[in-house]
């Protein structure tokens, strides 16, 4: 197919012809080549004035979509171990989750926006020709008038106003980009979540089946030791527990599937997808014991935060925006009648909507005051709710300390004393079993702690919008607790690095 642009020239050139002794003379000429340039140049327009920044925000949007732009029929999703860990959980959902791939195109989309904002010239190129009859005995190019212009139904803006639009698209879109961060943060905070919750689950059941058997074993032993002729109330009673028991354990066993529905969603797996939650618990990442470092490196990071940090700016370009409406508008026009005349003008558009501009400044003025105080109070909220995280985490972590390092070894020396009361015949054996079920029990309120604390590792850095390991003011973990160091979580590429852009 030929070039439009090259069509337009040869028809230009073409039309400047048409009588060779009108264009032989010098004025002429100089007309030709005036409306030639401007057909050839208004036919080869198409520049972009896009502001300072666009190349890296459209950098980061091309490391982030690698795997989005190939349709998700096409894709090759990773199957998940047979016992999957927790990496390999978040590593499937953030290739496969439809809300952060939909939070992904909707940044392309604003990304697009600033290149049609940033194009320039804004308006449309009208071409004109006229012929005009009459008796008086004139050459053909001559009675011709060839014209050439801007669409009068839009104005041609000045560059100035034009870069300044494209500079509000642009904060418009890297907005676009801090929701697809922040897409990203509540992902990993649902998925590490549910997580945790389903492995307690898990550990749960296993302590309450135990459990179970624990009080089988007392019911069955009250029945063979009660009397001939005793009221059977114990026995009863010790029923009664035990029934309660089990619909508690179907109650949980009922919740565990449905956790696993919803974890295999947020995947993309089928419902009903196996997921073994066997894989061994590692040790639970730990904060540093001040709070200080954290406090500081915390300042400006929280996603939302830096979202409406890019929502003020925005506003800001916008007010001046609204401000340049007051610059007139200036589109240029150029003319040849045969030998005639050429002419070259400008049509001036001038802000006479007063009001109208006026009305427009004071509402970008309201909407940058607007963002300005959401940012203030964003602020305010998101540190409070940081420092409410640590209180959690601060308080798991005694509960942690205070199971492990004192309740569990005592109980567990008390199990052992009963166990050779028991085998002496100095104690029952429904003591025995009653100490064993208090075993059981620290080891479920542990396993609880240890949830908790990765729930609030888990919140502490999705408020932050970073890795609690990638903060540089942290100083390094005790070895026990290196050895579950994620300093380089293996993120896929529609990711890229955790850290604030």
């Amino acid at each position: 197919m030929d070039n439009p642009v090259v069509g337009v020239r040869k028809s230009a050139v073409a039309l400047l012809r048409r009588d060779a002794g009108a264009v032989n003379s010098p004025r002429g000429v100089r007309a030709g080549v005036i409306i030639a340039a401007v057909i050839a140049l208004s036919a080869t327009s198409g520049c972009s004035l896009a502001p300072e920044g666009t190349d890296d925000e459209r950098a980061k949007l091309g490391d982030a979509g690698k795997t989005y732009e190939t349709p998700y029929e096409g894709r090759s999703l990773p199957d998940l171990p047979t016992s999957p860990t927790w990496r390999d959980v978040l590593r499937r959902a953030f290739l496969a989750n439809g809300d952060l791939e939909a939070a992904y195109f909707q940044w392309k989309s604003a990304m697009q926006r600033v290149d049609a904002a940033s194009a320039y010239p804004n308006a449309n190129v009208s071409l004109g020709f006229e012929y005009m009859f009459s008796a008086e005995r004139m050459k053909s190019f001559d009675r011709s008038t060839l014209s050439a212009g801007f669409d009068p139904a839009m104005s041609l803006t000045l560059p100035v106003k034009t870069r300044q639009a494209a500079k509000v698209a642009l904060d418009e879109a890297r907005v676009a980009g801090e929701k697809f961060r922040v897409a990203k943060f509540e992902l990993q905070r649902k998925i590490l979540r549910a997580w945790a919750d389903y492995l307690l689950q898990a550990r749960t059941i296993t302590l309450r089946q135990e459990d179970l058997a624990l009080r089988r074993m007392m019911v069955d032993s009250v029945a063979r030791s009660a009397p001939a002729g005793t009221p059977l109330r114990d026995t009863r009673a010790a029923d009664i527990e035990l029934r309660m028991s089990e619909s508690e354990l179907l109650d949980l066993q009922s919740e565990h599937r449905a956790l696993r529905s919803s974890l295999n969603a947020l995947m993309g797996r089928d419902p009903d997808a196996a997921l073994d939650p066997s894989a061994p618990h590692a040790t639970a990442r730990a904060l540093p014991e001040s709070d200080a470092p954290m406090l500081k490196a915390a300042a400006d990071v929280f996603p939302e935060v830096a979202e409406m940090a890019r929502e003020v700016e925005g506003r800001a370009d916008a007010l001046e925006l609204a401000r340049m409406r007051w610059i007139p508008d200036i589109s240029p026009t150029a003319s040849i009648t045969g030998t005639v005349s050429q002419a070259l003008g400008a049509m001036i558009t001038l802000p006479t909507t007063a009001a109208s501009i006026r009305a427009g400044i004071r509402e970008a003025e309201a909407d940058l005051r607007s963002a300005q105080a959401i940012l203030r109070q964003r602020s305010s909220d998101r540190v409070a709710e940081f420092v409410s995280l640590l209180v959690m985490y601060r308080n798991a972590q005694r509960q942690l300390a205070f199971l492990e390092q004192s309740l569990l070894p005592a109980t567990l020396r008390l199990c052992d004393s009963d166990a050779r009361a028991y085998a002496s015949g100095a104690a029952t054996f429904a003591e025995a079993l009653e100490t064993r079920r208090s075993l059981l029990k620290i080891q479920e309120l542990t396993s609880i702690a240890h949830a908790e604390m990765d729930k609030a590792i888990v919140e502490i850095e999705c408020c932050l919008g970073i890795d609690i390991e990638s903060i540089s003011t942290i100083q390094s973990p005790s070895p026990s607790v290196a050895a579950h160091d994620t300093s380089t979580h293996e993120f896929p590429s529609p990711i890229g690095s955790t850290h604030a852009h």
